[in-house]
């Protein structure tokens, strides 16, 4: 299914690039080298490289974006926007991906309006690259198995050495790949919203604030669940009197509860 998604999702940049994509893609993977950004790469080559900008995420922290934003794909590579300073840099990419029009801002010139065009693809070696909340409509998240040998081989034969660039062999492929992409009857429903994937919910549970994540599994587990589990330090126990008054847990015991857990 994340194989159908995402072969829909490119064939629907291939045959319409200048339509924006309201979903971006994030692939996600701690190892290096095994084509994360390749892909966007590839797909760079079928558009046309003039219609694809490259940028890292230092570049989203820049008031100037005029390097980007009128471009049809956007590859954003090694992005790492989950700190607490980066709340302005995730709207703005928010806005990057659905808006309509976007403000298009260049050195020692004015902000222009421009029509949006752009579509997403990010990759990342953070666990967390950006925060995702549970009511997220923008992203999808993949991330790739463990590679072996044998695969890391098969992409370093994509590349004539000599040349720095893609080898004969593997130019032919890609425009084996873009016939077949234009051949899909894309399903624009299916590429509407992101696809569920281990990957996202892992990443939106990593977002989830800690106090929030622990009010809700102590709705669901109740508290029994969580005195048997996560028993506060005895000097709360000290300091908040009993537990048991009517089914009442005090604050105090309560936030020892939550140290533990945490």
């Amino acid at each position: 299914k994340k194989v159908e998604w995402l072969l829909h999702w490119s064939a629907a940049l291939v045959q319409r690039p200048e339509r924006r994509s309201m979903v971006a893609v994030l692939c996600l993977s701690p190892e290096q080298g095994i084509g994360k950004s390749m892909y966007g790469h590839i797909l760079e080559e079928i558009i046309g490289p003039k219609n694809v900008a490259t940028i890292k995420d230092k570049d989203l922290r820049d008031n100037d974006n005029a390097s980007f934003v009128t471009k049809l794909l956007v590859i954003a590579d090694e992005v790492g926007v989950s700190g607490k300073a980066d709340g302005s840099v995730i709207s703005a990419l928010k806005t990057y991906i659905t808006d309509d029009s976007i403000f298009c801002r260049a050195l020692y010139a004015s902000p222009i309006k421009a029509e949006n065009r752009m579509s997403w693809w990010m990759t990342s070696n953070h666990t967390q690259p950006l925060v995702l909340e549970k009511t997220d409509r923008r992203f999808t998240v993949l991330r790739p198995t463990k590679t072996s040998l044998e695969y890391r081989k098969m992409l370093e034969d994509c590349f004539d050495k000599a040349q720095g660039k893609y080898s004969q062999s593997f130019s032919q492929e890609i425009a084996g790949f873009a016939y077949a992409l234009h051949k899909i009857e894309v399903d624009y429903n299916l590429i509407a919203k992101p696809i569920w994937t281990e990957a996202r919910a892992r990443l939106q549970k990593l977002s989830t604030p800690p106090q929030e994540a622990f009010a809700e599994e102590v709705t669901a587990q109740g508290a029994s669940y969580m005195i048997s589990h996560y028993p506060p330090p005895p000097e709360y126990l000290r300091m908040g009197g009993e537990v048991a008054i009517q089914g009442v847990v005090p604050c105090l015991i309560l936030y020892g509860y939550f140290r533990t857990w945490a």
